[in-house]
């Protein structure tokens, strides 16, 4: 499974304020960020993963609401995940300036990136509770769906249908 089936590369680097020359697709690529991403969702209480699977291969327009609340639950926490995984990193794939002449970069001296660390780690929790909300629906709903309903039963007749009796 590759981490395309939960985000775009270019939502990652939408959240960071990075282009796509800062941060490549090869880097996203990582195992590390597919298998962060994985870590994070089997240390929930409930992971989302089997039931996103099971959906996402689905049309988002023909899905019920309580699956696309799931989908798009998992997408964007999905997002936030990896772009947390990456705060770490962002002074060195994300200089100052870059200079075409002599193929050099300047990168910042203090931490210019405080106020999207704290937005990236806010909008982390939020996701992370809306994705414990999104899953908490889905499978109480899963579990009406999956109630068997006798349509028929068997009854006994009160008298023997050979003898009459």
């Amino acid at each position: 499974m590759d981490l395309t089936a939960f985000l775009t590369y270019d939502e990652v680097r939408a959240v960071l304020g990075v282009s796509q020359d800062d941060l490549e697709d090869s880097t996203l690529a990582l195992d590390v960020y597919k298998y962060g991403l994985l870590d994070a969702f089997e240390e929930m209480e409930v992971s989302p993963l089997e039931a996103y699977l099971s959906i996402y291969e689905g049309d988002p327009a023909q899905m019920e609401a309580v699956e696309f609340r799931l989908y798009r639950a998992v997408r964007l926490f999905a997002v936030y995940q990896v772009a947390r995984e990456l705060l770490g990193a962002l002074p060195m794939f994300a200089p100052k300036e870059h200079t075409d002449g002599k193929a050099s970069a300047v990168r910042f001296s203090a931490d210019p990136y405080k106020d999207t660390k704290k937005s990236v780690e806010q909008r982390y929790e939020q996701q992370l509770q809306r994705l414990a909300n999104a899953i908490a629906a889905y499978n109480s709903t899963a579990k009406v769906e999956r109630a068997i309903r006798p349509y028929f039963i068997g009854v006994a007749s009160g008298s023997d249908p050979v003898t009459g009796s």
